[in-house]
This record gives structure tokens, sequence and C-alpha cells, in this order.
């Protein structure tokens, strides 16, 4: 279900895809849930810390890519880094 959160990711995900060449890759550095039982705990947390100080939520893998993808990003890795990860995108046509 779309949330407000939802739409001011879209909206920044979408300037910086406009602003990248076709090809370009971009980094983004958060906690994914869903990855890990033991770090989702400690995510599930920290989904109720975004929750109630920005009205946020830590996502997925699927709905990263599903966010990347309406504006033009494929999302090809994710690479866990402790209670992070980095969530690699490339600019599509």
């Amino acid at each position: 279900m779309p949330h407000l959160y939802d739409a001011r990711s879209r909206h920044i995900l979408k300037n910086i895809a406009s602003a990248m060449r076709e090809g370009a890759h971009l980094a983004v550095v958060e906690a994914v849930a869903g990855l890990d039982d033991t770090a989702d705990r400690a995510i599930s947390l920290m989904d109720m810390d975004m929750l109630v100080l920005c009205e946020g939520k830590q996502r997925t893998v699927q709905e990263f890519r599903s966010l990347m993808s309406e504006v033009g990003i494929e999302l090809v890795g994710v690479a866990r880094a402790g209670l992070q990860s980095v969530i690699e995108g490339k600019r599509i046509s």
C-alpha cells in the first residue's frame, strides 16, 4: 500500500534518475528488511523509529526494486554490510 513516504522517496529517486546518464550506477546505503532473521530483529526496531520520527519505514528488496523501477532505475544488487546494506541501481532508458 503506497504511503506518503513512498511519494517522497519516489520524488527523490526521480530527481536522481533524471540527473543520471544511461548506464550510470547509484548506491543507496540503508537497512533492508527481510534479508536475515537475526538482523531483522534490530531492523524492526529501526523501522519503528523511522515510523515515529519521520513517517518512514525500512523497505524490503522487493520494495526497493519496485520503487526504483518506477523512476527508471533497475536494482542490480544488494550487499549486506552489518545491519546496513548497499543497494545498487543502474539507470535504464
